[in-house]
């Protein structure tokens, strides 16, 4: 583990101590607790993410991006993706087996995906009880997507989003800026090489909960990729469905 906790192939672009993201990982507290706690480590180490972050986050919000996602009543568009055995995997697959949750995320070197990966799955008896299944969509080859499957446990899908094809479709896609691509190059995370492309494009991290029909019940987009929807929230969701 590197700084940040994610694997040395994949440096983490939020410096912290090597244990941070286990400690924040091993909370008993709601995923925004967690996701806290790790943006007080950055501020407390005088991380230079902080201040970019705050200006990119604000640009993204006055760009609007990811307003025209698709919104609670629309039907999900379709997809066909694959997942971290290579195995291609549509978006009627999905559904047809049940409920299910779409979390768009930048990648397993991201500790804010990581985090809300892992306390989603603490849930996942309860998910698993209304049928539901956890999908993690990110714009990375098997190669990355594959050890991140199975740190977890194998207990989610996910899948290769290359050049971020089906994020840009639903307006999800975002230019990380020249500001962010100087300090993430400077922490030693390439993006071009994770990602097999010069774009430096990431996913607008959104969380989208599908019927059986893939029709959106509740979504969340936040230009601010440092929070997330809530486990409870997502479980809400998932247990007024079925009233």
């Amino acid at each position: 583990m590197d700084k940040g906790g994610s694997r040395r192939e994949a440096p983490s672009d939020e410096p912290g101590p090597a244990d941070v993201l286990a400690e924040i990982l091993a909370m008993r507290a709601p995923l925004r607790e967690r996701l806290a706690a790790y943006v007080d480590v950055m501020v407390a180490e005088g991380s230079p993410f902080v201040a970019a972050y705050d200006r990119l986050v604000d640009h993204l919000a006055k760009a609007e991006v990811g307003a025209g996602a698709p919104a609670p009543g629309e039907t999900m568009p379709p997809f066909v993706l694959p997942d971290q055995s290579g195995r291609l995997v549509g978006l009627e697959d999905i559904v047809g087996a049940g409920p299910a949750i779409l979390s768009f995320n930048r990648g397993p070197w991201c500790p804010f995906c990581q985090i809300e990966l892992a306390t989603h799955l603490e849930a996942l008896p309860t998910l698993a009880s209304h049928g539901a299944r956890l999908v993690s969509i990110m714009p990375e080859p098997r190669s990355s997507t594959a050890p991140l499957a199975r740190a977890l446990g194998e207990r989610l899908v996910v899948l290769s989003d290359i050049d971020n094809g089906y994020a840009l479709s639903i307006g999800l896609a975002m230019w990380v800026g020249d500001e962010v691509i100087a300090l993430m190059r400077e922490h030693g995370l390439d993006l071009g090489a994770f990602q097999g492309n010069e774009g430096w494009m990431l996913p607008l991290p959104a969380t989208f909960v599908l019927d059986r029909e893939a029709r959106v019940l509740a979504r969340w987009v936040d230009p601010d990729f440092r929070t997330r929807m809530e486990t409870e929230a997502i479980l809400s969701v998932l247990a007024g469905s079925e009233r």
